[in-house]
């Protein structure tokens, strides 16, 4: 009998929703191969399958985001490269027993923009991506869907580019991303990972409302465009309140401030027993019944967008990245949305216009072929337990 596979695999582990959720379908999906998840502590997905086994394993990231507030250019460089060296040792002892390396993903190629004091690690100084020493080269290697971008220099296709070249196969999740490295020929479009996550049965059937709700002070620093946000939610949230209808906040991510962006605005409705928050903090069943029962989804998260509409919602999407932009264009998106900077001059009655008109956005070529991010990695597996009985013979 054939032993089962052994993929090592790494995410953005910081209790994110959306990568939890990549996480989850990637090891339902290679149920009969050893998923070894490097993750954070602190931050270990609930409810994982039976095939995850976690290697506990902070990430760089957060590390990074730490060290990033040296004031020492040069002290953020040595601790970076202290930290990189330390993931490396631990990479070559797992490498020698792995099919497979694989980082899944979304934004996981941004580059700050300039004056960031954050460390741009999305280029070739990132160890997320320095597993050639461990690895023996680009064969057992594998990204899958990812994003590029923002970027703000032209160079860093450049970088991308050569990056790529470390990998056997890249999977990114919009036509964006992939026209720009389309003449890579190990790199491909597929949808989202999500729209391979199954609709749940709904916790209600009466109508109610979703919110999306997250920290826009980190992607703007326009005071006006912060504030128009959250008057706009407040708004939207009055009009449903108003009207008898349940409404209900949603955190994707308490590291990056979701929760005290629900806190703003829970704080403005201090006696509303029909108001509540869902807050994202391992466990991704409770939101997704919320998505799956909501009558109409106000997304600013990414996917929060992504889940709404392939669980067949209207959605109002608050275009907070390019990512969101991007995809919105990928689906054709028929309804309305806004960007963050366009907030100071969007109405409410924008805001409603997709549930008014029950524009329900037609998702099903998304939904048949985001298995398309999972191919390339399953016929490689395939391949090599080929290989391996024919070795045997």
């Amino acid at each position: 009998m054939a032993s089962k596979k052994q993929i090592v695999l790494d995410f953005y582990s910081c209790y994110n929703l959306g990568d939890d959720l990549f996480v989850e379908a990637f090891a339902e999906y290679f149920s009969d191969c050893e998923i070894h998840l490097l993750v954070n502590p602190k931050c270990v997905p609930k409810r994982l399958p039976k095939n995850v086994r976690i290697l506990h394993f902070s990430n760089v990231d957060l590390r990074l985001r730490r060290i990033s507030n040296l004031a020492s250019q040069r002290g953020r460089q040595r601790m970076v490269k202290t930290v990189e060296h330390m993931r490396q040792k631990k990479l070559e002892r797992i490498a020698q027993h792995c099919d497979a390396f694989v980082k899944i993903g979304g934004s996981i190629f941004m580059q700050h923009a300039p004056g960031c004091r954050e460390i741009d690690f999305s280029t070739a100084e990132k160890p997320d991506f320095s597993l050639r020493r461990s690895t023996g080269g680009r064969g057992n290697r594998f990204i899958i869907g990812a994003n590029l971008g923002p970027v703000y220099s032209e160079d860093y296709w450049e970088q991308m580019a050569k990056k790529f070249q470390e990998y056997r196969h890249v999977c990114l999740r919009d036509y964006a991303s992939y026209r720009k490295m389309r003449a890579a020929p190990n790199v491909q479009y597929a949808p989202d990972v999500l729209f391979l996550v199954p609709k749940p049965y709904p916790g209600t059937c009466e109508e109610n409302v979703a919110i999306s709700v997250m920290d826009v002070s980190r992607n703007t620093e326009d005071a006006a465009v912060i504030r128009a946000y959250y008057d706009l939610l407040e708004r939207a949230i009055a009009y449903f309140l108003d009207r008898e209808v349940p409404v209900t906040l949603m955190s994707f991510c308490q590291w990056q401030g979701d929760e005290q962006a629900v806190q703003e605005l829970l704080n403005r409705f201090p006696e509303e027993k029909r108001l509540s928050a869902c807050c994202y903090r391992g466990s991704a069943r409770r939101i997704l019944r919320v998505l799956s029962g909501a009558s109409f989804v106000i997304g600013t998260r990414f996917h929060s967008t992504i889940l709404g509409i392939s669980f067949g919602k209207p959605v109002f999407p608050i275009v907070y990245n390019s990512k969101t932009a991007h995809y919105l264009a990928d689906l054709s998106f028929p309804g309305k949305s806004a960007a963050l900077e366009e907030l100071p001059s969007v109405t409410l009655d924008d805001v409603l216009y997709n549930y008014r008109n029950q524009i329900v956005a037609d998702c099903a070529d998304h939904h048949r072929y985001a298995v398309n991010q999972f191919r390339v990695l399953e016929e490689y597996l395939e391949e090599k337990e080929k290989d391996i009985e024919s070795s045997t013979v």
